[in-house]
């Protein structure tokens, strides 16, 4: 039987680490991925603002001022 020395062992953990860093950077969040309705709820928003059909933060927070 073949005998693994401590170093051996080390050696190969450390490997193991690295490549479980390698992963946890490439793994995807399922909280950042949306929802097939959260996808087009997020779309429609995107035209309406292309279109022109959006205010600022700014302005609803001067029309609120002045409510």
């Amino acid at each position: 039987m073949e005998q693994i020395t401590n170093k051996e062992i080390l050696e190969e953990l450390k490997k193991l680490r690295i490549d479980v860093e390698i992963l946890k950077e490439r793994l995807i969040d399922q909280d950042e991925m949306l929802t097939s309705e959260e996808k087009e709820i997020v779309d429609n928003a995107f035209e309406e603002y292309k279109r022109g059909e959006t205010v600022s933060l700014q302005e609803i927070e001067k029309a609120r001022k002045h409510a």
